[in-house]
């Protein structure tokens, strides 16, 4: 019967030399035991990689909305001052601060009007007038 391991070699002590020789190269590279380690190592640098890529891709998102609302903000202004020019013509914002200022002036004034005075007079006036409309 013909043993099918041997087959190939002339003598025992080729198939001998021949399995030594394999044993050496296993026994002699260290990379069985390195290997699990390694593909570790490989999986937490695609993770870190992933990472790295969804942090850049939010830092653009960020951007852009950084962007947008500025966009919007300039927009908006814009509005507004071709409101109130439309409103108010040439120069609204002076005529705005003009009015202010009458404003201003105007409550000065009313203040040092006697309203007690004219107030007395004026309530059985007024009580007067509410009573005819009733009936």
């Amino acid at each position: 019967m013909t043993n099918i391991r041997t087959h190939g070699f002339d003598t025992e002590a080729q198939l001998q030399e021949h399995l030594a020789e394999m044993e050496a190269e296993t026994t002699g590279e260290a990379d069985l035991a390195v290997r699990p380690v390694d593909l570790a190592q490989m999986r937490e640098e695609r993770t870190l990689a992933k990472l790295r890529s969804d942090i850049e891709t939010l830092r653009r998102q960020v951007a852009l909305v950084k962007e947008e609302t500025a966009m919007l903000a300039k927009s908006s202004v814009q509005r507004v001052d071709d409101n109130a020019h439309r409103q108010l013509g040439d120069y609204p914002w002076l005529k705005l601060a003009g009015a202010m200022a009458a404003s201003f002036l105007a409550g000065r004034l009313l203040r040092k009007l006697p309203f007690g005075s004219l107030a007395t007079v004026a309530l059985p006036l007024v009580t007067a007038r509410l009573a005819d409309r009733s009936r």
